[in-house]
């Protein structure tokens, strides 16, 4: 692995950049030290860049890090052969604004079990959707995947976003007009997880498809919350928002991802808790290895 650039990050509240970064070593070793500053709650954590997809080893949590704790493992690729699964949906419709309508969020958690990175093809996307009738102003959602990485056309929503072993969030938005009532999601394959959350209080879906929770409140706004376990197509679905409340979600980026537990913050947030405990004035990575996991592709 020695063609494999691996670079040491800091992430933290004040800043977030790359410190340094160093060519793997013929076994695919390689060391840093650096010095920690500023926010105590600060991660820092070793990437590597294989196959042009970045690969992540576990945050430096202690003042030496080698061995096992410190492999950065990257993988193969295929573009077909590797099975990518709907872990989780979310879908999230606000209340409508001053123009009559409705921002609806869509958040897909996707999981590979595989020990291979799934990549796109010229002509087989990673992950593919379609948009309801009547939907307009179709965007990536803030905080997941390249906007350039995502293509809406012809009602059809494609990302060509690799999907590596375990998960990768996908998650974009549009508009709905309040006078599309009712109206369903699009009809997707089997999901472990599907969440619906609508801020209307007059709301209610149709169909056997999910049942009601207690309502979700955040930020002062409240959501009526319908979920369901192991569904294995949404096309029976039907939303049902007549009136809706009186504003509706501003940052609704920031707000649907953190509801969706898919927030790029909620996983620095993580990180942080976990370094908390290893916040030194130095620390030193050294001795470790960029691994390719074994599979059917490698050699």
């Amino acid at each position: 692995m020695s063609q494999v650039w691996v670079t040491l990050h800091r992430i933290a509240p004040d800043s977030s950049a790359p410190l340094d970064s160093m060519r793997a070593g013929a076994a695919g070793q390689y060391a840093f030290r650096y010095t920690t500053f500023g926010d105590s709650t600060a991660v820092y954590l070793v990437a590597g860049n294989f196959g042009g997809i970045a690969y992540f080893a576990d945050p430096l949590t202690q003042r030496t890090v080698s061995g096992a704790a410190a492999d950065l493992i990257v993988y193969d690729t295929a573009s077909h052969g590797v099975r990518v699964t709907v872990e989780s949906r979310h879908v999230v419709v606000s209340a409508p604004n001053e123009a009559g309508q409705r921002r609806v969020v869509e958040v897909f958690m996707l999981a590979n079990a595989t020990d291979r990175t799934r990549v796109a093809s010229a002509t087989v996307p990673t992950f593919r959707a379609t948009l309801p009738d009547g939907a307009t102003d179709p965007r990536v959602a803030e905080g997941a995947i390249d906007s350039d990485a995502m293509t809406f056309a012809g009602g059809r929503v494609e990302a060509t976003a690799p999907v590596a072993p375990g998960t990768k969030r996908i998650a974009y938005s549009y508009q709905l007009a309040v006078s599309t009532a009712p109206f369903g999601i699009s009809a997707s394959d089997s999901t472990a997880m599907l969440e619906i959350l609508v801020e209307d209080s007059a709301a209610t879906v149709s169909g056997d498809v999910v049942h009601e929770e207690a309502p979700a409140a955040l930020s002062g706004r409240t959501f009526r919350r319908y979920t369901r376990q192991f569904v294995a197509n949404t096309a029976a679905l039907r939303i049902v928002a007549p009136s809706g409340s009186d504003a509706s979600i501003g940052a609704v980026g920031a707000v649907v991802l953190v509801i969706a537990l898919g927030m790029a913050v909620v996983f620095v947030m993580a990180l942080r808790r976990r370094s908390k405990s290893g916040a030194l004035p130095f620390g030193e990575a050294s001795g470790d290895r960029v691994r390719l996991a074994p599979s059917d592709g490698a050699a």
